[in-house]
């Protein structure tokens, strides 16, 4: 049976190139291989088999395990984070130009951050 596998990054940016493992219930790679630039891949499958599929990206790997039935006919969605991006900036004394700043904090966000 053929199933069309769609990845996806949150914020529902679409697209990318993903390497995508596809592993037999005996644990044996029955496929290996990537997406399409669009983030989908068609593969067939095997009616009534159990497979694990596996998806990575820079940011995670994402598991998930699949129960090929006769009535999959919709896509298999699959969602990948994508981590906050961090920005450096430098602090200055408005006047005293070369005086560096030590000893002192900047909450940005702070309810929404992930970091201590």
């Amino acid at each position: 049976m053929e199933i069309k596998i769609v990845c996806q990054i949150e914020n529902n940016y679409k697209g990318g190139v993903f390497p995508i493992y596809i592993y037999n219930k005996e644990k044996q790679l029955f496929f290996k291989g990537k997406t399409q630039a669009d983030g989908t891949l068609k593969i067939y499958l095997p009616k009534r088999e159990v497979f694990k599929i596996i998806v990575t990206s820079k940011w995670e790997t994402v598991n998930i395990v699949l129960w090929v039935s006769e009535n999959l006919d919709n896509p298999i969605p699959i969602l990948l984070h994508k981590p906050a991006s961090l920005i450096n900036f430098i602090l200055k004394d408005a006047f005293y130009e070369n005086l560096p700043i030590e000893k002192g904090g900047i909450l940005l966000w702070p309810n929404n951050t992930p970091f201590p």
